[in-house]
């Protein structure tokens, strides 16, 4: 397949580093590129190209010598469009589409538009350009992606459905990066500053990367910390600007301009800190390479897209604050050091980060493929999957005091086992029901520890099809027997159960529990698979059962369990239980100060929270629960999980 590519500059910056990044390793047996060069100078990584095999065809400037440039171009695809099978245009803005509308006349026929920015960096006509040409790139373009979330809401905006645009993150190469000793006392022993405290910044010198701020931001530290530094890594049209400003606020020789610089990941070494406010970002390359490094970052507060941060060192600070709080928060970031190098490499794959994990992706696209290419899981590796989460969401609820519990078969397996049940598949969390609705309805929670890669499925948004909510982990699939895959969870999963107040006598509870079972029953009937059944009584029944309840939604009978089971108030209550979707009636009924007070328990060799009556608990669920059960009782979801290896999160 041969694809003519759009988008590099003499400047190695964040396009041309995701280009090729991707570019070296796709598989070039199937692929063929040529890169279209708005310039007659040479390209960042030309060299490299050219030794692949591939070409580098240049035209006059357009901003310079416009009438020159629309002359060459239309000859160029006038006598070669027909050797092309795409074109893979990208680009900050849709300032200049002329690319698209050549390939288009000319027939190239898949035309591919890629947004790598989230705001207009340019002239305010170009950002009028951009906005004209947005109405109309659906004349031009076949394929619409993005780098991030953000940068397609900006550059597609309502023109263009979500369902049509493809997410390929900047993924890079972690070990490229990898902190190296010997690069930091290098560029160290370079500069003359072997022992100094070091600031770092790379990227294009330009209002967008708001080095202005950097430098003043730095002065204000230099007055506390004078054996602090400044490097600026890039080249750009502001560095006269920004040497004067350095000057006047007398810090001209603890800054250094770097200029352009191949050896990058030796200069990220040397840094003890990625000072990075840019105005705004795509995904940046540049933040995901100091990560990679293991660096510290200081970002602008909303500037960057969020799918940026994959350490927990990455730190934001509002752009509007006085510059004494960036001047704390790079103190802080100094404190917290470099992340393990191990660390960074769990944190990128699980961010789906990592290039290794997306060529496969980008090489389907290119071809046409819609398909994921998935992975089918067995069930260790569900196991793995589920435990990763669980350690996500008690991380993000320590930090957000939300009090859990393990509980179900999962409190009986850390308790039994030290781990999951051997033939279990899932995981089961209670919460009492104030910190339960404070997950489920309070917008102000922090989830800086909450993976990008995980969602709460909550009834209350309709983003879950249960009366309690789900924790899900995006990038997998699965297959539940004898349920609908459009109404039924989606994604491998933990169960997160509130838990209500009981009445004093509990066998009051009772018309409760009955009214719940029925209500369960009717929604499992809503989220079944017509036309499947363990016999044809249960198979053809259904559209009978279906037909009659169709007046009841789903969302109705979530929102009245709901209800329902907050029949009594939780603190006033001697005993509680998870009355919503209790399997065990009354047998599940425990102390409520013996729920709230919790202790630590084993599960897969890390602690996590548990009722401290937790014997209570399980005999009344299990009885003499540390006897296993007879292998026909051991009951597992018996659901097919798939990684979802090339495929958009959902």
């Amino acid at each position: 397949m041969n694809i003519l590519v759009f988008g590099m500059t003499e400047n190695p910056g964040g396009v041309e580093s995701f280009i090729m990044n991707y570019y070296r390793r796709l598989d070039m047996s199937g692929f063929y590129f040529d890169f279209l060069c708005n310039s007659y100078d040479k390209i960042a990584y030309e060299d490299e190209i050219l030794e692949k095999g591939s070409k580098t065809i240049h035209f006059a400037p357009r901003s310079k010598n416009p009438a020159r440039f629309y002359k060459e171009i239309n000859t160029f695809f006038k006598k070669h469009a027909k050797e092309y099978d795409a074109i893979w245009v990208n680009v900050s803005s849709l300032a200049n589409i002329s690319y698209l509308k050549l390939a288009k006349k000319y027939g190239i026929k898949r035309r591919i538009i890629h947004s790598h920015n989230s705001q207009n960096m340019d002239s305010r006509l170009r950002g009028k350009l951009h906005e004209l040409n947005k109405r109309v790139i659906t004349r031009y373009a076949t394929d619409f992606w993005a780098c991030s979330e953000e940068a397609a809401e900006w550059f597609y905006g309502k023109e263009i459905p979500k369902s049509r645009i493809e997410i390929i993150p900047n993924a890079i190469d972690v070990e490229k990066f990898k902190f190296s000793i010997k690069g930091r006392n290098e560029v160290r022993a370079e500069l003359g500053w072997p022992d100094n405290l070091i600031i770092g910044n790379v990227g294009r010198l330009h209002f967008q990367k708001n080095q202005s701020f950097i430098i003043k931001a730095f002065a204000e530290l230099h007055k506390v910390r004078e054996d602090a530094r400044l490097v600026l890594v890039g080249q750009g049209e502001d560095e006269d600007e920004l040497r004067t400003l350095a000057d006047s606020l007398g810090v001209k020789d603890q800054v250094f301009f770097a200029g352009l610089r191949d050896n990058i990941t030796d200069w990220l070494s040397a840094f003890d800190v990625f000072f990075f406010p840019s105005l705004f970002e795509g995904l940046s390359i540049a933040a995901l390479e100091a990560q990679a490094n293991g660096l510290p970052m200081l970002v602008g507060e909303g500037c960057v897209s969020k799918d940026t941060k994959i350490l927990d060192s990455y730190q934001t600070c509002d752009l509007n604050d006085d510059l004494s709080a960036w001047v704390d928060k790079l103190t802080e970031a100094v404190k917290i050091g470099r992340t393990p190098h191990e660390e960074v490499v769990s944190r990128f794959m699980a961010h789906n980060m990592e290039i290794s994990g997306q060529i496969e992706k980008i090489e389907n696209l290119f071809a046409g493929k819609k398909k994921a290419a998935i992975k089918r899981l067995s069930l260790k590796e569900i196991k793995e999957t589920e435990l990763n989460m669980l350690l996500a969401f008690d991380k993000f609820c320590r930090r957000n005091g939300l009090k859990y519990t393990l509980c179900g078969g999962t409190l009986l397996g850390a308790i039994r086992h030290k781990g999951f049940i051997p033939w279990d598949d899932d995981i089961d969390v209670g919460m009492p029901r104030y910190d339960y609705e404070r997950l489920l309805r309070d917008k102000n929670l922090d989830y800086r520890d909450f993976p990008s890669y995980m969602k709460i499925g909550r009834w209350t948004d309709k983003t879950n099809n249960y009366p309690y909510m789900r924790v899900m982990d995006k990038r997998t699939r699965i297959k539940v027997p004898f349920y609908d895959p459009k109404t039924s969870v989606k994604n491998i999963w933990i169960d997160v159960f509130p838990f209500d107040g009981n009445p004093k006598d509990k066998n009051d509870l009772m018309p409760t529990i009955k009214r719940l079972v029925l209500l369960r029953k009717i929604l499992a009937i809503k989220l079944a698979k017509l036309g499947e059944g363990t016999n044809a009584f249960k198979k053809y029944s259904k559209y009978v059962i279906r037909a009659i309840l169709s007046p009841i939604s789903i969302y109705r009978l979530c929102k009245y369990m709901d209800k329902i089971s907050k029949k009594y108030p939780f603190d006033n209550a001697d005993t509680i239980s998870g009355v919503v979707w209790g399997l065990y009636g009354i047998g599940e009924c425990i102390d409520r100060k013996g729920f709230v007070e919790t202790t630590e328990v084993e599960f897969e060799g890390h602690k996590f929270m548990a009722m401290s009556n937790y014997d209570e608990y399980l005999t009344g669920l299990f009885k003499d629960y540390m006897q296993l059960p007879p292998e026909d009782k051991r009951v597992y979801h018996g659901f097919k999980a798939y990684l979802l290896s090339n495929d958009k999160e959902n």
